[in-house]
């Protein structure tokens, strides 16, 4: 070995050399570094099956989320609709209300038309009666003589 350029004793301590480092790294530092290795691993797919739990529950909530949205739709549609009807009886409510005022004010109207138009027939008789003795009374101081025009006027007074 000696015509090769290598020294035998030599080649022996760098063996065990290399034996020692290896069993040294091995011991040292290759099991604590896989067994960091396993730990990362499990943490990653730890983290992997919290995130496709995280996802599933991110679509179920998702879906709920949807059937309360819907849920809320249909019932404020439902709401609305019922706030429509009871507005829509409210009106109907107030315009008979309306009806029925309008129809007594009218009623009222037409009493007093029919009191004022009595009361001016009432007023426009007497004013003729007024008048038509007045005329009669100068129509008949011509005809007749004084005595005669008392006596036909107690008359008439006495009939009506």
């Amino acid at each position: 070995m000696d015509k090769l350029g290598i020294n035998g004793v030599q080649l022996i301590a760098q063996i065990v050399n290399v034996a020692i480092l290896f069993f040294i790294l091995k011991k040292f530092v290759y099991k604590p570094l896989l067994g960091m290795l396993e730990a990362r691993k499990k943490e990653i797919e730890k983290g992997l099956k919290l995130s496709t739990d995280m996802q599933a529950k991110e679509e179920e909530l998702e879906a709920s989320k949807v059937k309360i949205v819907k849920k809320a739709k249909e019932e404020a549609l439902i709401a609305r609709r019922e706030t429509l009807a009871e507005t829509k009886k409210q009106a109907d409510e107030i315009v008979k209300k309306a009806e029925t005022e309008a129809t007594k004010i009218r009623e009222k109207a037409k009493g007093l038309y029919e009191t004022e138009v009595k009361r001016m027939k009432l007023t426009m008789d007497e004013e003729i009666e007024k008048k038509a003795l007045v005329l009669a009374n100068s129509a008949l101081a011509k005809l007749l003589d004084k005595d005669t025009r008392v006596k036909l006027t107690q008359k008439q007074l006495h009939e009506i």
